[in-house]
C-alpha cells in the first residue's frame, strides 16, 4: 500500500489574515477527507492555528522563510526515515483534490502532474485553468527523484543547510529542467486536477502586481466552478465577473498554441 508524503511550509503567523486562515483550514480538510488514509503530513511553521489534531499530521515548530523550511522537513524525513512512496509539495493556502488519492493510488509514475494548471479564487468561487511553460508547486513526485540532489536552492536571503538542494527544494519553474526522456511523466485530467492554486489580494505576489485586475486576468478566463472534485470545497455561489470577449478569445488561442509546444518545451521527448 502507498504512503503519500505531504510537505508542508506554514504562513507565518504575522501574515495570517481572516481569509488566509480560512484557506489553511480548507487545505487540512481535503486531506482529512480523502478517502485513500494512508497519507503523512510535515508540516513546517511558528504556529499551528487551524491544524486539526490528527495522527498523521507532524509539526515542527521553526520560524523562517519558505525555503528554510523546505529543508528542514526534507532532512526530517531522510533523518527519521519517514515513510512515504511519494513525496507532494503544498502550501497552506492552497487546495489539494479530496478525492485524487484514491483515483491515482494504482498508478506508477515518476511525476504526476496538471498541464493545465487551475485557479480559484474562494471569496467568489471562480476558476480558471491555463497551461504554462512549466510544472507547478504541488506535483506528486516520488520519492527517489523528490530527495535525489539536483539543482539548485532558490535564490533570496535565506540560510542553507547543506552544499546542494534536494529536487524538491528547488523552484517549481526549474522542476521541468531537472528531468529528461526517461523520466515518466503523467498528466492529470483536466476536470480533476491535483489542486487549486489560490488568487487572491493577500498573496505576495498579487501585492507585488501594479494592478490586482489585470494579475487576477492573467491566470485565463474566469468561470463558475464546475470541477465536481470541488464542489464541496467552498460553499459559495460562483459570481459572475466582467470579461470582456477578447480576453475569452485571446486565452483560448494562447491554451491552443501551448499544447502544441509543450511537449517540446517543458518534457522533451517524454510524450506521456
Amino acid at each position: 500500500m502507498k504512503t503519500y508524503l505531504f510537505i508542508i511550509p506554514l504562513t507565518p503567523k504575522i501574515k495570517l489574515c481572516e481569509l488566509r486562515l480560512k484557506l489553511r483550514e480548507i487545505c487540512f480538510n481535503t486531506l482529512l477527507k480523502q478517502t485513500y488514509t494512508n497519507w503523512i503530513a510535515i508540516c513546517c511553521g511558528n504556529n499551528t492555528d487551524a491544524i486539526p489534531s490528527d495522527g498523521r499530521i507532524i509539526h515542527i515548530p521553526y520560524a523562517g522563510p519558505k525555503e528554510e523550511k523546505l529543508q528542514i522537513i526534507s532532512d526530517y524525513i531522510v533523518k527519521n526515515n519517514v515513510p512515504g512512496d511519494y513525496v507532494i509539495r503544498l502550501d497552506d493556502d492552497d487546495i489539494f483534490n479530496p478525492s485524487l488519492l484514491e483515483r491515482i493510488c494504482k498508478l506508477d509514475f515518476d511525476i504526476y502532474v496538471d498541464k493545465y494548471q487551475s485557479f480559484i479564487d474562494v471569496e467568489i468561487n471562480v476558476i480558471a485553468q491555463k497551461i504554462m511553460y512549466w510544472f507547478p508547486n504541488t506535483c506528486i513526485i516520488k520519492r527517489e527523484l523528490a530527495l535525489q540532489v539536483a539543482g539548485n536552492f532558490p535564490p533570496g536571503e535565506h540560510k542553507t543547510f547543506r552544499e546542494r538542494a534536494y529536487f524538491i527544494e528547488n523552484q517549481h519553474h526549474d522542476f521541468h529542467k531537472l528531468i529528461d526522456e526517461k523520466t515518466n511523466v503523467l498528466f492529470a485530467d483536466k476536470k480533476h486536477p491535483i489542486y487549486l492554486r489560490t488568487i487572491n489580494e493577500s498573496s505576495i505576489s498579487a501585492k507585488a502586481s501594479n494592478s490586482f485586475s489585470s494579475y487576477f486576468l492573467s491566470f485565463g478566463f474566469w468561470r463558475e466552478n464546475n470541477l465536481l472534485d470541488f464542489k464541496e470545497v467552498v460553499e459559495k455561489k460562483s459570481l459572475k465577473i466582467k470579461q470582456t470577449l477578447a480576453h475569452r478569445l485571446n486565452c483560448i488561442k494562447n491554451n491552443l498554441l501551448a499544447l502544441k509546444s509543450y511537449n517540446k518545451l517543458v518534457i522533451k521527448k517524454n510524450k506521456k
